[in-house]
C-alpha cells in the first residue's frame, strides 16, 4: 500500500483544540493529493465570503500571535519538552502531539528525500522540522511566533543541525516552491475561508 506522501507531498494537517480542557486536541489529517483535487478544492470555495472574513482574519491573526508570543509561548514551551512540571491533560497532548510528529516521519520512511526540500509551516518549537532535517536536504520552517521560531532554532543549534532555515512568517506571506510542504496543528487557527488562500501559495514540485 502506498503512503499518504507516495501521493503528493503537500500536506495539511487540521486537529480540533478542546478549548475547554485545556486545549487538547482531536486530530484529524487532511492530505491534498493533486493538481485536479487542486481545482475542485478551489472552485467549491471559490464563492466563499471575503467582505468581513478579510477583518476577522486579520484581527484573529495579530491575537494568535500575541497569544503564542507571551502566555502561550511559556505553556506550549512546556508541554513540548521533556519538563516533568506538566499536569496529566498536557501529558496527554505532548503524547498525542508526538503520536502526529511520529505519523508523519513514517510517512518519509521508506523514501530517499536526501536531494529534496520541505517546508514546515506552523513549526512552533521545532518538534517535526528538526527531525525531518535527517530525512531532507533542506528544510525550511516558519512560525507566526517570534518566540516559538526563536525556540526552534535554539533547539536545533543544541543538536548541531545546520540544514535548517528559520523564518518568521505567517502563512499567508511565506508561500515558495518545495517538494514537501507540511503544516501540524496549525489550520485550527486560521479561519476556513481562508484556507484556500494560504494554499495557493505554496507549490509542491514533486508527485511520488
Amino acid at each position: 500500500m502506498e503512503s499518504p506522501c507516495q501521493q503528493k507531498h503537500l500536506l495539511f494537517d487540521h486537529l480540533d483544540m478542546q478549548q475547554h480542557i485545556a486545549l487538547a486536541w482531536v486530530m484529524a489529517c487532511l492530505l491534498i493529493t493533486g493538481s485536479a483535487f487542486q481545482y475542485r478544492l478551489l472552485g467549491t470555495l471559490s464563492s466563499v465570503r471575503q467582505s468581513s472574513a478579510a477583518l476577522h482574519a486579520v484581527d484573529d491573526k495579530v491575537e494568535v500571535k500575541q497569544y503564542f508570543d507571551n502566555e502561550g509561548f511559556s505553556r506550549w514551551n512546556k508541554i513540548y519538552s521533556d519538563s516533568d512540571d506538566v499536569n496529566k491533560v498536557q501529558l496527554d497532548i505532548r503524547t498525542g502531539h508526538q503520536q502526529t510528529i511520529d505519523k508523519v516521519l513514517n510517512w518519509f520512511s521508506a523514501e530517499d528525500n536526501g536531494k529534496n526540500t520541505v517546508c514546515d509551516a506552523g513549526c512552533g518549537v521545532g518538534s517535526l522540522a528538526i527531525p525531518l532535517s535527517a530525512k531532507f536536504k533542506k528544510v525550511y520552517a516558519s512560525d507566526i511566533s517570534s518566540s516559538m521560531t526563536k525556540e526552534a532554532e535554539l533547539r536545533a543549534k543544541a543538536d548541531k543541525i545546520r540544514n535548517i532555515e528559520f523564518k518568521v512568517s505567517d502563512m499567508e506571506t511565506l508561500g515558495g516552491s518545495y517538494d514537501t510542504v507540511t503544516c501540524i496543528d496549525v489550520m485550527i487557527h486560521y479561519p476556513t475561508d481562508q484556507v484556500p488562500t494560504i494554499y495557493r501559495n505554496y507549490t509542491a514540485t514533486r508527485s511520488l
